[in-house]
C-alpha cells in the first residue's frame, strides 16, 4: 500500500473522528491528499475548539446584557439631562418661572433649598398659578411659604398639593393642611422604590471610584475647580 494511499485513509478516519460523515471524509481526504493529513485536528481538537467556542459565547453574552443596561442608563441620563428630537412629539422650551406658573398643569419642585428658593412658592407664585393647577412638593419644605399656601387653597387659587415635605416638618397636628381631600402629605419618604434604592447604593461609590481612577465625577456642583483640584482632575 502506498504512503498517499495510507495517508488519504487516515485523514478519512481523522474526518470521521470529527463528524463527516464516511463519504463526506473520503472525498475530502482523495481532494486534499496527504499535505493536510498531520495537520487535520483530530477530535479532542474539535472538542477544545467548541468548549472555546461556547465560553466566547457566554461572554459575550455577558457583554451583550452589560451594553443592554448602559443603553438603559444612557437612556435615563438622556432623559434627566435632555430630550433628542424625535423621542418625543415636541422638544422642550426654555421658559421663565412666572410664565410656567401660568401654563403649567402640575407644578413639581425640585431645587435646593438656598436663599434665592426659599418662599419661592409665595403669595404672588400661587396668584399666577391656574386654578386648575396641582403644586406637588419633593425638594424642601421651606420653599413652600406654608401659611401662603393654605390662603391659596382656601381662596381656590389652586386645586390641590401633594407634599413630600413641609415646613415645619414634620407638620403638627392639627394643622390647616391636614384633613383636606385636595392635600396628600408624605412623611418624607416618597423618594423610595427598588430601583431608586438601587441607585442610591451605587451612586456615591461609583462617584468615588471614578475620582480615584482619575475620572472626572458625573455630578459636580462647583464645576469651576476642573483642572485646579489636588486631584488633578
Amino acid at each position: 500500500m502506498s504512503q498517499t494511499l495510507i495517508n488519504t485513509l487516515r485523514f478519512a478516519d481523522r474526518l470521521k473522528e470529527a463528524g463527516f460523515a464516511g463519504a463526506q471524509a473520503e472525498a475530502l481526504a482523495r481532494v486534499l491528499g496527504d499535505e493536510l493529513t498531520e495537520q487535520l485536528p483530530s477530535k479532542a481538537d474539535f472538542t477544545a475548539l467548541q468548549t472555546d467556542f461556547k465560553t466566547l459565547e457566554d461572554k459575550f453574552g455577558r457583554l451583550e446584557d452589560k451594553f443592554d443596561a448602559l443603553e438603559g442608563r444612557f437612556d435615563a441620563l438622556e432623559g434627566k439631562f435632555g430630550i433628542l428630537e424625535g423621542r418625543f412629539d415636541a422638544l422642550g422650551e426654555k421658559a421663565e418661572l412666572d410664565e410656567v406658573f401660568a401654563r403649567a398643569d402640575f407644578v413639581s419642585l425640585h431645587p435646593p433649598l438656598i436663599p434665592q428658593t426659599r418662599g419661592m412658592m409665595n403669595d404672588a407664585a400661587f396668584s399666577r398659578m391656574k386654578r386648575t393647577a396641582f403644586l406637588v412638593n419633593c425638594s424642601r419644605g421651606p420653599i413652600v411659604d406654608t401659611d401662603a399656601l393654605v390662603r391659596a387653597l382656601d381662596s381656590g387659587e389652586i386645586a390641590g398639593c401633594a407634599l413630600d415635605t413641609t415646613d415645619p416638618e414634620p407638620l403638627p397636628d392639627p394643622h390647616p393642611l391636614r384633613g383636606r381631600e385636595n392635600v396628600i402629605i408624605n412623611p418624607h419618604a416618597a423618594w423610595y422604590s427598588e430601583q431608586s434604592m438601587v441607585g442610591l447604593q451605587q451612586g456615591a461609590p461609583n462617584e468615588v471610584r471614578r475620582v480615584l481612577s482619575g475620572e472626572w465625577p458625573l455630578n459636580v456642583v462647583n464645576r469651576e475647580v476642573k483642572g485646579k483640584s489636588r486631584a488633578g482632575l
